[in-house]
């Protein structure tokens, strides 16, 4: 690989950092006992051994959107900086991070990982972006385990006026989210999917028929994407409400059927999970059928455990009543009252028919 790449640092979109732009043009590299690269961003200041290098050869973008995991540490030991699994983003120029590690940023690829060390105070955070989990005190050198996974230019949604541009950048986030689900990142993916939303919620009369129908697609996408995660986080409630505005748009999605009749089953809505099964059965092809079969599985015997629940605590007084079904039972009101009342007016009958009873004996 061309070690140059690394340091063709784009200099004429650096103007938010002019030290970056003085600087990486005299960077130098060499060799460790180990191997590693060892670049020296700034002279006896900031230096990155290059631990794993790219595979690729796209760089990092000043003032572009850089996705990167890491891991900060100050001199005495104290681990003020934690993402080693899940992506944190930020605009490389914008003096968000320390200076000398947007330094470092700036000259990786993606997909390259690097440990960064700052020496120099002058290189490290700004006042108003200092962490809170940063020592007073021994703080320096600073030093950074980070790896850059992914780079976009930010396309801003208000400006934005080419609607295919709009469509592919929501398309591309999307799959990125999808890309991180599978590696099961999933807050990092449920931002791009929140992003991807974002960029789909669009209407325009003036735009064309299908350019509008493919951005509904992408929206009931994003929806039933962002429901996987929320269930995967078990924010139950989340998921029926995402998957209840998807299939306002398409009524017969299966996969915003299932999701929201999983949730509900865990939720113990087994009726509202039935109804949903049974209709995501009714328009499935034959490969779909077996996974939303089991889940109807499930939600009948959640159904029966929570019956037989029931039965018990009312000491079988409820035998005839049928809570979930449609038998409709004489002398019974459904709802909430009905529950709680019928029971008692029950025992009030019972108590009256066995008094007649016993005075026509008399």
């Amino acid at each position: 690989m061309k070690r140059s790449a690394k340091l063709d640092v784009d200099l004429e979109e650096m103007e938010s950092e002019p030290e970056i732009k003085k600087n990486v043009k005299e960077m130098k590299e060499k060799k460790n006992e180990k191997g590693q690269t060892v670049v020296e961003v700034v002279d006896e200041c900031v230096f990155k051994t290059i631990l794993e290098e790219s595979k690729g050869d796209q760089r990092a973008m000043v003032l572009g959107s850089c996705w990167i995991t890491i891991v900060g540490t100050a001199a005495d030991g104290t681990e003020f900086l934690s993402a080693p699994f899940e992506e944190v983003s930020f605009l490389l120029g914008r003096g968000f991070f320390a200076k000398g590690l947007e330094m470092s940023v700036a000259t990786m690829l993606v997909g390259e990982k690097a440990l960064v060390v700052i020496k120099d105070p002058e290189y490290g955070y700004s006042e108003q972006h200092m962490p809170e989990t940063l020592p007073k005190e021994n703080v320096f050198p600073l030093t950074f385990e980070v790896a850059l996974h992914y780079c976009e230019k930010e396309y801003n949604a208000f400006k934005g006026d080419d609607l295919n541009k709009r469509y592919e950048c929501c398309q591309g986030k999307r799959k990125r989210g999808n890309d991180l689900f599978k590696l099961k990142k999933y807050e990092t993916a449920l931002q791009f999917y929140c992003a991807a939303q974002d960029l789909a919620n669009f209407s325009d009369k003036e735009s064309p028929a299908d350019l509008e129908k493919e951005f509904q697609e992408q929206r009931v996408n994003c929806l039933i994407n962002i429901a996987a995660v929320e269930l995967i986080r078990k924010n139950y409630k989340a998921v029926t409400d995402r998957c209840t505005t998807a299939l306002t748009l398409d009524t017969a999605n299966i996969k915003a059927l299932f999701r929201r009749a999983k949730a509900n089953r865990l939720l113990s809505n087994f009726k509202e999970a039935k109804q949903d099964l049974e209709l995501a059965i009714l328009h499935a092809d034959k490969n779909s059928k077996p996974p939303l079969e089991f889940e109807l599985q499930l939600v009948k015997q959640g159904n029966a455990r929570i019956k037989a629940k029931e039965k018990k605590m009312f000491g079988g007084k409820l035998k005839d009543i049928e809570l979930y079904g449609d038998k409709a039972v004489p002398g019974y009101q459904k709802g909430l009252f009905g529950f709680f009342t019928y029971p008692i007016r029950l025992c009030f009958q019972k108590a009256y028919e066995a008094c007649c009873a016993k005075k026509k004996m008399q």
